[in-house]
Formats: structure tokens, sequence, C-alpha cells
């Protein structure tokens, strides 16, 4: 047997194995990450729902500072829309799909260059220390092995960005004035003075 055979013969076995153990890889990327923010869950709720406030914590604007970003719709109401377009970022849009005041909220991420979506989901949970925030990615089902492999490989990335862009909205939430009622029910600056004080 040549070399040139003893080659072909070890690549198709290196495939084959691969093939087999993708079946045992997820069949979709599904990963969450949490962090506590010392503030009212309605704080770091408006924060989030306002795409007017993203590029204060997305940790892709960091890596892609120079890509063009534009916002559709208005806040609060459905088709709401934040799109990007940059070199190291490609382009998409990200669409809102439901809003639950303080508790939740669910955008459909679209990746233009894959022409592949995904589920962005933010929850918002009172805790003893503020708000415990956790950012979800939900993606679509495959069954092809390359996607499989991909799964594995983008998770430890993506969770890497998701950290810092909490830890981004965590110290950009905690530095904002806290929003209190008074005794009529309107909201007040937890941080302007009493009058006569």
């Amino acid at each position: 047997m040549n070399v040139f055979k003893k080659i072909l013969i070890g690549l198709s076995a290196l495939v084959l194995v691969l093939a087999l153990i993708s079946f045992f890889l997820p069949t979709k990327l599904e990963m969450s990450r949490s962090i506590v923010v010392a503030t009212e869950p309605a704080a770091v709720f408006e924060v989030v729902a306002d795409f007017d406030q993203f590029n204060n914590y997305s940790p892709w604007h960091v890596m892609d500072p120079e890509a063009k970003t534009t916002i559709e719709g208005t806040k609060g109401e459905a088709e709401y829309k934040y799109s990007w377009e940059g070199d190291k970022v490609g382009k998409g849009s990200m669409t809102r799909t439901e809003t639950t005041p303080n508790s939740v909220i669910v955008n459909d991420l679209y990746f233009a260059d894959f022409d592949a979506h995904s589920e962005d989901k933010w929850t918002f949970e009172s805790v003893p220390e503020g708000v415990k925030v956790t950012w979800w990615s939900i993606g679509q089902e495959s069954n092809n092995p390359m996607m499989r492999y991909m799964n594995v490989l983008m998770k430890g990335a993506l969770e890497d960005q998701f950290d810092q862009g909490l830890t981004k909205l965590k110290e950009y939430c905690e530095k904002m004035p806290i929003p209190v009622q008074d005794n009529m029910g309107a909201e007040m600056d937890s941080t302007s003075e009493e009058v006569g004080s």
C-alpha cells in the first residue's frame, strides 16, 4: 500500500470519527450569564429596553467602535429594531419581540452574514442585593455536523463577551440615580435635594 493510499484512508477515518462525535454534540447553542446589580429592577430594565443605550455596555461596540448602527421604531412597541454593520462585527439586526415590564425582554437576533436567527433574552429578578440580571442566547436547532462543532467553539467566546457586557452594564447602572416613589406615587430622583435642606 503506497503512502497516498494510507493518507487517504487516514483522512477518511478521521472524517468518520468527527461525524460520529458530532451526533453527541448540542444541536443548538444555548447559554446564559448572570450578574447582580445594586439597584432597582426598573432601573436596569429601562436601560436594556432602550436600544439608544445598548452601546454603553455592548461588548461588540468595544470590539468594533466604528461599526455603523441604526435604530428604528419606538421603544416599548413591536418591531423596535437595532441594526449594525461593521468590518469586525459583520451585519445584522436585533428586533424586539416580547416585553414584560421589569421582568423579561426578548429580541430576535438576525445575523445577515450567516442568514441565521437566534433568541436574545433578558430576565430581571429582585434579590436582597438588588437585581439579578440574566442574559440568554438561544440559537436555532441544526443537524449540520459543522454547526454542532461551531456551537461548541462559539459558546466559550460568547460567554466571555456576555460577561464583559454584564460587567459594563452593572458599572453603568450603578452610577445612575435610582428612581424612588413619593407618597403620591410620582417618581422622584433619589439624588435630588429636599426643599429647604
